[in-house]
């Protein structure tokens, strides 16, 4: 089979991989002039995610998707050693700052939780922190010792390097047809005009999946993040891990300290706005008082822009795409009865999947949710539990709709 992917983010890059490793011949496809240009252009993204003391979906989800994107990348950074696609990083550590008494209630909670688990979480007081943070900090924490920053760009290099996928850039797929008789989907441009033919498609083009007919229906939002990078000085450079709370500062790299992100909904500039750097600012001087002068005083050099894409339920959409139409119409009874036995299967779409709205999260969602798609092509038990699995599938939202009486 031929597996066609749209969108070059670490969505896209990532599910390539998993299938390449499989020998599935994939070509992934990219509007833009260079993969990971987009929300995954970040120079250090965090590998993280906030744990909840409930047992939610939601919270399930990212333990197991982070638990499983500990080990893999541990292992990536180890194998790229050396290579010419070495994968940039440090997964030395994280801190998780309880900076206020809503975040020391739950630190108390997840000790409860998780005082087992040392391998994945630590409960540290300020001294502790500090020593592992190189810097004084002044609330106590949660350490994650196998978390910490990784760049999108080198990981995307790393994943396409394999030697069963192909890479098209500056090619942007506007439409999709299925062809009955070569049962094979067509990908056509602005002009109508086929760029690639495949046995199968993944759609991993974030909030630009709005624009293809089978995706439109999806709840997909775009929010703007700006992130601020801060030059580093003979005292900054002694952060050793990333600090997190209600924004983050990064260890240096090249120099440079990254500092944010913002959360802009309803915005949607591309240019750098001082207004937003000033933000960064003050969230990281008062994270950390003791770099607040060395934070202040140097002030930002640049930054960049991104659009998160993420979903309502805060949940990635992963996995088949369901055909519209037929759905409304066989599932029609959930109108009238949240609970109707339903006489048969949902239809979907030909081998049509969806990778998308990883949000802030997509570093340690997408290794899960690349092999979850990879098993679903390849016919292999899924990685997760089917509770799970229902959880992020795309036709979720059909179903939320019918039962709300929206459609």
């Amino acid at each position: 089979s031929s597996i066609a992917i749209i969108g070059a983010g670490i969505a896209g890059c990532s599910t390539a991989n998993s299938l390449a490793a499989r020998g599935f011949r994939v070509e992934v496809i990219e509007k833009n002039g260079a993969i990971a240009d987009e929300a995954s252009g970040n120079p250090q993204g965090m590998l993280y995610t906030k744990i909840s003391a409930n047992d939610s979906l939601l919270s399930q989800f990212y333990f197991h998707a982070l638990s499983y994107a500990q080990h893999y990348y541990k292992n990536l950074l180890h194998i790229s050693t050396g290579s010419t696609t070495r994968i940039i990083g440090d997964l030395s550590g994280l801190l998780q700052l309880a900076y206020n008494q809503r975040e020391r209630d739950l630190f108390y909670d997840l000790r409860e939780r998780y005082q087992d688990y040392p391998e994945f979480v630590q409960f540290v007081d300020t001294v502790t922190a500090s020593k592992q943070a190189g810097i004084p900090v002044e609330c106590d924490a949660l350490f994650f010792p196998q978390c910490g920053w990784l760049n999108p760009p080198s990981l995307c290099r790393y994943w396409l390097a394999h030697s069963n996928i192909k890479t098209r850039l500056n090619t942007e797929v506007r439409a999709l047809h299925w062809h009955d008789e070569k049962k094979k989907w067509q990908l056509l441009d602005d002009q109508q005009q086929i760029v690639t033919e495949a046995t199968i498609v993944v759609i991993a083009n974030s909030h630009a999946a709005k624009q293809l007919l089978p995706t439109q229906y999806l709840p997909l939002k775009s929010i703007r993040g700006q992130i601020s990078y801060l030059p580093a000085n003979s005292v900054t450079q002694a952060l050793k891990t990333v600090i997190c709370a209600n924004g983050y500062i990064t260890p240096k790299l090249n120099q440079l300290h990254c500092i944010g992100a913002t959360y802009n909904l309803h915005e949607d500039s591309e240019k750098l706005e001082q207004k937003d750097h000033n933000t960064n600012i003050a969230t990281a001087a008062e994270l950390i008082p003791s770099l607040k002068q060395h934070i202040v005083t140097n002030g930002p050099s640049s930054g960049r822009v991104g659009f998160r894409c993420t979903s309502p339920d805060y949940m990635p959409l992963v996995g088949a795409v369901a055909h519209h139409h037929y759905f409304i119409k066989d599932y029609g009874l959930l109108r009238k009865n949240a609970n109707a036995n339903l006489p048969c299967p949902g239809r979907y779409l030909p081998e049509l999947y969806a990778n998308l709205a990883h949000g802030s999260k997509g570093l340690c969602s997408v290794p899960l949710c690349a092999e979850l798609i990879a098993a679903e092509i390849n016919q292999e038990p899924s990685p997760i539990s089917l509770e799970l699995k229902k959880a992020v599938a795309p036709a979720r939202f059909i179903i939320k709709d019918l039962i709300r009486r929206k459609i």
